[in-house]
């Protein structure tokens, strides 16, 4: 009986965050959809919404811009690097 109530709360748990996982992914991915078709009206509209002069938003979008690929390109690279020594090591031992 304990063996048993044991594997149902297992596979109910299971079963219940296989399910939250799969919503959230497509969440994910239409959220992500949306913000990539429509992130020109959404500039245009924080850059209304902000006090700044025009060039100082300007200046700010492009810092952000630069911040992104810097990042991007950091963690891709770190990522890559780590990937290939991971890979020597394993390999060697």
């Amino acid at each position: 009986r304990v063996v048993g109530l044991f594997l149902y709360e297992q596979a109910r748990s299971i079963t219940t965050n296989v399910f939250k996982f799969i919503v959230n992914f497509f969440f994910m991915l239409l959220i992500t959809f949306y913000l990539l078709l429509d992130s020109g009206r959404l500039v245009s509209f924080i850059v209304k919404l902000s006090p700044l002069p025009e060039d100082q938003d300007q200046k700010l979008i492009q810092k952000f811009k630069d911040i992104a690929a810097a990042i991007l390109l950091g963690n891709g690279l770190g990522g890559l690097i780590q990937g290939t020594l991971g890979g020597i090591v394993f390999a060697l031992f």
